[in-house]
């Protein structure tokens, strides 16, 4: 496995995300580290040390990287073929534990913004706008009706304003069917990485 580090925007002068990515039999899989560093303050493999808070952004680097090669040890020793997909799963599950007391704080519309930014990686560019005007749309829909849009706050009760204010704003049954589909893959995505537990939306968000 080939590991190594990338910025979303590397000619920026602010603060840009740093990527990992890990090379696997050809495959390439791209994820966030959670580091934002200026590229003035990026080594190529980690954040110099006269950057703000350059140790506490290392150290999330670090762990990344180490638990790569934690799950590439793990199948060495178990005989097993390591895939793509197989890293992804593994990666996803363990890389949650350590960043379970800080997401709990987030916003909805904030994890929802986090979630773009995943998605940006594997999906289309237009597929991206459609997921930037849905969050639009649910920030509106809070500001508009005065609803506190929360995860917990995601039930039929929620379902029932969200469809009213819609149809009030003319929206097409294919166009609110688009949202909610993308709302339910925002929630899984968010209850996977513990930002939630709230299981109230599978009882009327319809699966993809």
């Amino acid at each position: 496995m080939n590991i190594a580090f990338f910025l979303k925007e590397p000619t920026k002068t602010t603060e840009t995300m740093v990527y990992v990515s890990a090379t696997l039999k050809g495959q390439r899989l791209k994820r966030s580290t959670g580091v934002k560093v200026k590229p003035s303050q990026w080594t190529g493999t980690k954040v110099r040390q006269l950057a703000p808070e350059s140790a506490t952004k290392n150290l999330k680097i670090e762990n990344t990287v180490k638990i790569l090669k934690e799950i590439e040890r793990e199948y060495l020793l178990k005989e097993q073929p390591l895939s793509k997909e197989i890293l992804e799963k593994e990666f996803e599950h363990k890389i949650t534990p350590a960043n379970i007391t800080a997401p709990k704080k987030k916003g909805l519309l904030a994890v929802f913004d986090e979630f773009i930014e995943v998605r940006r990686q594997e999906k289309s560019e237009n597929t991206v706008k459609t997921y930037k005007t849905c969050k639009n749309h649910l920030q509106a829909f809070s500001d508009e009706t005065k609803f506190n849009l929360s995860f917990e706050n995601i039930n039929l009760n929620f379902h029932d304003e969200l469809l009213a204010y819609f149809f009030e704003k003319n929206f097409y049954n294919s166009t609110i069917g688009k949202y909610t589909t993308i709302l339910k893959t925002f929630m899984n995505w968010a209850g996977e990485r513990r930002f939630h537990n709230n299981m109230e939306f599978k009882k009327f968000l319809e699966p993809v």
